[in-house]
């Protein structure tokens, strides 16, 4: 289902969110965490199921740490970064999850690029664009 073109904004109701997709080799969820801070969004955490294709280089100080559920966690990233670019695809569908609210990327819009970015820091807004 093909999403509205142009720009969509949602309010954040606090100062993270998670963005979580099918990784396309190993068809497992990955999924990651952002902060919110100074207009620029963060890399917190990252949890996968399995280490295969695509795994990160760990950070300067990072960890990884197994989880019970078995799942590995990712800490220690440095990324920041004041546009977030996702490729959405039909195959991985992208979720945006806040504190109180699941947004499905791809049925808002579609297969493509989209930006997702800090709109108005006082109000740790969030907005994507295509």
């Amino acid at each position: 289902m093909a999403g509205p073109a142009g720009r969509q904004s949602f309010d954040l109701p606090d100062n993270r969110f998670q963005l979580s997709w099918i990784h396309s080799v190993e068809r497992t969820e990955w999924r990651e965490t952002f902060s919110v801070a100074s207009g620029e969004i963060s890399l917190v955490a990252s949890e996968f199921e399995s280490g295969g294709a695509g795994f990160p280089g760990l950070p300067n100080g990072g960890e990884v740490v197994r989880l019970a559920d078995g799942k590995m966690r990712l800490t220690g990233s440095r990324l920041s970064v004041r546009d977030l670019r996702v490729q959405l695809s039909d195959l991985s569908r992208h979720y945006l999850r806040t504190e109180d609210r699941v947004i499905d990327l791809n049925a808002v819009f579609g297969e493509g690029a989209i930006t997702i970015r800090i709109e108005n820091p006082n109000r740790r807004k969030y907005d994507e664009k295509s």
